[in-house]
């Protein structure tokens, strides 16, 4: 998603309005991607048990995300929108133009896909229930059991 936006913010230029539906096929892959791999990554790194309860608060912090991202998205295209101002030709209306009105709303977005890229890396090893082995203090055989008959049901 990263790269949709980078890509998003340096070459979606004034005269290319086709390389913005390249970037928006990319974004809406990236964003199923993440969804399509949640589900796994929940049920490994916690107990099967509580998989309603994750997904639904995963759900939940991607919605309010959402919100909160849209907004600050709508402020920094705000932010370039030319005043209005009065011509020999009349009142020129409060707009934006051109590749410039989305670059700074894609490279917030690169940011934040940076951010929780570097979060995601500092937190892996750090999990409770990350893919222990045997040999780990920390190894539980009862979810190791869980495990598998989830696997076994799933048929994976």
């Amino acid at each position: 998603m990263g790269i949709a936006h980078l890509l998003g913010a340096f070459l979606f230029t004034e005269g290319s309005i086709g390389s913005i539906y390249g970037i928006s096929i990319l974004t809406g892959v990236s964003f199923g991607m993440i969804f399509s791999l949640n589900p796994t990554i929940m049920t490994e790194t916690w107990a099967p048990n509580d998989f309603a309860q994750n997904w639904g608060w995963m759900l939940l912090s991607a919605a309010g995300a959402s919100f909160a991202f849209n907004a600050t998205a709508g402020r920094l295209y705000d932010s370039q929108i030319t005043p209005e101002m009065e011509t020999d030709f009349g009142v020129m209306p409060n707009e934006c133009v051109g590749a410039n009105c989305f670059k700074y709303s894609y490279l917030f977005g690169f940011g934040m896909a940076m951010l929780g890229t570097f979060i995601s890396l500092f937190l892996i090893p750090r999990t409770k229930y990350g893919l222990k082995l045997p040999e780990d203090k920390d190894y539980n055989p009862k979810l190791e059991e869980q495990r598998r008959k989830v696997s076994s049901i799933v048929g994976y």
